[in-house]
């Protein structure tokens, strides 16, 4: 039994310690927040909230109020507005800490409007000062708080420190933490969120044990600053506590999670007096140029938004946690030793790296859902690179021993190989050169070349032994002038015996029969390929060979013509799916008020199902899709057949019965099979926005209303038809389907709805319907969109299994007005 690598297991240990180091120092952290903004990133969007509004004084704001600074007045006004609207509560992220040297009656009024209406909470700063001492000749900090003017102070509802720290907990400039309290002259001071929240509720729900808070009942998680990093200054774990700030994301670029109002508007009276009802109005800078923009993890926003965000996490009373040290250090030490002992384990190199990638897999998973539900922030840089390093070094010490018992196995060996050196390059050149030939009438005339040289012999014919026959084909010969029937009608059976033959030539009992003295087999696995036939004996005795050269030899040379022969043919069907893949549309196509769009996915490399669409002229389109039988290339030239008919099709005269007629009678009079179809044929009216159906055999349409009911539109059996192909007559007629604003007709082939009997399905559903029902909760997207969504997202691709048949799907949507077009029944 094989002892435990403990050399590479003290190794992947040694890794852990390090990387466990550069924790407590504070070396993964530009990469761990990197990974928090990946985990934002995969976050859905938050819905607007309704207890907090912004009001923002932007670029637009400053050109129509038409000065900076913004006279007192102004605020004064928008405190009397925001009373009167009935705003439960009003917050400046604005610091006012010096008189108006030009209106000192503007600070007048600001105070009285603030204190009557008397829930009005202002921003403070604390400053850190470096001052020198002419004694000592030193220079030492000292830290102060810059407040609001003294009689604004006196009627705050609450004053909050608006201090961002980039040394510490955002060292990478984007803000993804904030101190919520800070410790000075021996109180703690909230910071600029905490204290909104206290005036809010007046303190109630906020219980203060020491440093720690609770928040109705729920203790709040304070982020740790790793303890043997060092930055200087105030800002230190032992005086203050930080949170991770748990941003909503917005719904989309340039959105946000709470209503935004300019400040002009507010002044002007421009937004309802509603929007400010019973809420928190938070007012600060959001124009570019006045240095209040921040980087968060969802891009460049104002100040206020991240005091917002903050806010909203109070308010909740759910804010983002993350594992003290000690439990970090924990999780990198847990998942590497789990990690290492897998690399260290005896075994392939494929099964212990599955192992391994499933371990980091399943704690990345595990990371990701327990920071969406969970608001937990599991370590992932540390971990998971820790893991791959120890990956990458063990498997380098593993391959260095490898190589080491590799290289003395060589030695040992050395002088009992050296008389076969000559097999090796033959077999080596022979390695290089075969498989690098891909033409196969090249390769079988340099095949038959090196045999003759190194059998002794020149005369050598090439038979292949065809699949689906007893019959032998002759690829290629050199100087054999054997008898006639040898390349004309040599029968596989008549070579069947030589197999049971001795020896890896075997020798014919019956030269004069068969026309050749040997034959040299070649498979490919283990079915038979083919054989060398020599037309005298090789001359063995004087050029000897090690046993298993010939058959190795013929291994190589079985494999690469085989290679050349499949080469060919797949050179023949990438240039037939090329061909197919341009006889589809490429893209959507809007034709008046129908936008049309399909998509196909071929269960083999060649499909059968086909869809087109084109405008016929400026008032009507056509639209179809076919589903011919059969899988492959009977099933390719069906689909090609249908669409070379349906565009030589005259456009000035376009009639769609004839048009059924015609790919009916082609389908029919196909030279190879007969082929048939099933097909929906629309023919759209564009000027009255109506769709007329022709149906041939095919499955039902599936109507999506606007309002999102979805269901199989029937197709009743007087206006149903036979499948194309089958019948000398065709019966069809015209069907319309009324199509709404909004609604989706949904076409399809039945390998859609045929595949999901493979899969479990609730009792008493049918495929049928739990195909609708997956239509049903697809998102409305644009029709190309939509179109890749289905296949990628249906049931039986996501589980996994190979596609038992084509996939298509076509959607024609309605975008316009209904012009009087009923409601669908």
């Amino acid at each position: 039994m094989r002892s435990f690598p403990w050399l590479e297991g003290l190794t992947a240990l040694g890794i852990a310690l390090l990387a466990i180091a550069g924790q407590l120092t504070g070396v993964w952290e530009h990469l761990e927040a990197r990974t928090i903004d990946w985990r934002f990133a995969t976050r859905s969007a938050a819905p607007v909230d309704d207890r907090i509004v912004v009001v923002t004084i932007t670029d637009d704001c400053l050109e129509r109020l038409g000065e900076w600074p913004i006279s007192r007045r102004r605020y004064a006004e928008a405190v009397a507005s925001l009373a009167s609207a009935g705003a439960r509560l009003i917050a400046f992220d604005l610091l006012i800490d010096s008189p108006s040297a030009t209106d000192p009656q503007g600070d007048v009024l600001l105070v009285e409007a603030c204190q009557h209406f008397g829930r009005v909470v202002w921003p403070s700063v604390f400053r850190e000062l470096r001052l020198y001492d002419p004694v000592t000749h030193e220079s030492f900090a000292r830290e102060e708080r810059q407040m609001p003017l003294p009689s604004l102070a006196s009627v705050a509802a609450g004053i909050g420190f608006i201090n961002v720290d980039f040394a510490q907990i955002n060292p990478d400039g984007i803000i993804r933490r904030n101190f919520l309290f800070h410790r000075w002259s021996d109180r703690l001071h909230p910071g600029f969120p905490l204290a909104i929240r206290q005036a809010w509720r007046a303190g109630e729900g906020l219980i203060w044990t020491g440093d720690q808070l609770s928040i109705d009942g729920n203790r709040v998680p304070f982020c740790s600053v790793p303890p043997l990093a060092h930055a200087p200054g105030a800002w230190q774990p032992s005086n203050s506590q930080a949170v991770l700030i748990d941003f909503p994301r917005p719904a989309g670029l340039g959105s946000t999670s709470f209503a935004v109002y300019p400040f002009a508007d507010l002044l002007a009276g421009e937004v309802p007096p509603a929007a400010f009802r019973n809420r928190i109005v938070l007012i600060g800078l959001g124009a570019v140029g006045l240095g209040d923009m921040r980087l968060t993890p969802y891009g460049v926003s104002p100040g206020v938004m991240v005091h917002a965000a903050l806010l909203r996490n109070l308010l909740d009373g759910e804010i983002l946690a993350e594992p003290g040290w000690p439990a970090k250090a924990g999780i990198v030490l847990g998942l590497s030793l789990v990690t290492g002992v897998l690399l260290c384990l005896p075994g392939t190199l494929g099964w212990t790296t599955v192992l391994f990638l499933g371990v980091v897999g399943v704690y990345l998973a595990a990371a990701f859902l327990l920071f969406t539900f969970g608001r937990l922030v599991l370590p992932l840089a540390a971990p998971v690179v820790t893991s791959i390093v120890q990956y990458v070094v063990t498997r380098l010490m593993q391959l260095y021993k490898n190589l080491k018992r590799a290289n003395i196995d060589l030695q040992d060996r050395n002088e009992q190989l050296s008389d076969r050196v000559r097999e090796l390059s033959i077999l080596n050149q022979a390695g290089e050169t075969y498989p690098a030939m891909l033409d196969l009438g090249q390769l079988s005339r340099t095949a038959l070349a090196d045999l003759g040289r190194l059998s002794g012999t020149a005369d050598l014919l090439l038979v292949f032994f065809r699949p689906e026959g007893d019959q032998v084909a002759v690829l290629a010969r050199q100087g054999f002038e054997g008898p006639a029937h040898l390349s004309a009608a040599l029968e596989r059976s008549q070579l069947a015996y030589l197999n049971d033959l001795p020896g890896e030539i075997k020798r014919v009992t019956d030269p004069d029969s068969l026309g050749f003295a040997a034959f040299l087999p070649l498979s490919t696995g283990n079915r038979e390929w083919g054989g060398i036939c020599f037309r005298r004996a090789p001359n063995v005795g004087e050029r000897p060979f090690s046993p298993g050269f010939w058959s190795t030899l013929a291994g190589l040379l079985g494999t690469a013509l085989e290679n050349a022969r499949l080469f060919e043919m797949a050179r023949e069907i990438s240039s037939a799916q090329a061909v197919q893949a341009a006889l589809l549309p490429s893209g959507p196509l809007v034709m008046g008020d129908f936008e049309v769009c399909g998509r196909s996915r071929p269960a083999t490399q060649l499909g059968g199902d086909s869809f087109d669409y084109f405008p016929i002229d400026g008032k009507s389109g056509f639209v179809m899709i076919a589903d011919v039988m059969g899988h492959g290339v009977p099933a390719a030239l069906g689909m090609a057949i249908i669409k070379t008919t349906v565009a030589h099709h005259p456009r000035d005269s376009f009639a769609m019965d004839t048009l059924i007629e015609d790919i009916n009678r082609a389908l029919r009079q196909s030279p190879s099979q007969r082929i048939m179809a099933t097909a929906l044929l629309l023919h759209l009216d564009l000027p009255d926005g109506t769709v007329g159906l022709y149906h041939c055999g095919h499955v039902h349409p599936i109507l999506r209303t606007a309002d999102g009911q979805t269901g199989i539109h029937p197709v009743p059996s007087g206006s149903c038809g036979k499948p194309l192909g089958t019948s000398a007559r065709m019966r069809f007629s015209r069907l319309p389907i009324p199509l709404r604003s909004g609604d989706r007709l949904i076409l399809y082939t039945d390998g859609l709805v045929e595949s999901l009997e493979t899969l479990d399905r609730p009792p008493g559903t049918t495929s049928f319907s739990r195909f609708v029902g997956f239509l049903a909760g697809r998102p409305v997207l644009p029709v190309a969109e939509a179109c890749d969504d289905i296949l990628a997202q249906h049931p039986f691709i996501q589980a996994g299994g190979a596609q038992p048949d084509d996939f298509t799907v076509v959607i024609v949507a309605r975008n316009g007005p209904e012009k009087g077009c009923p409601s669908p029944s």
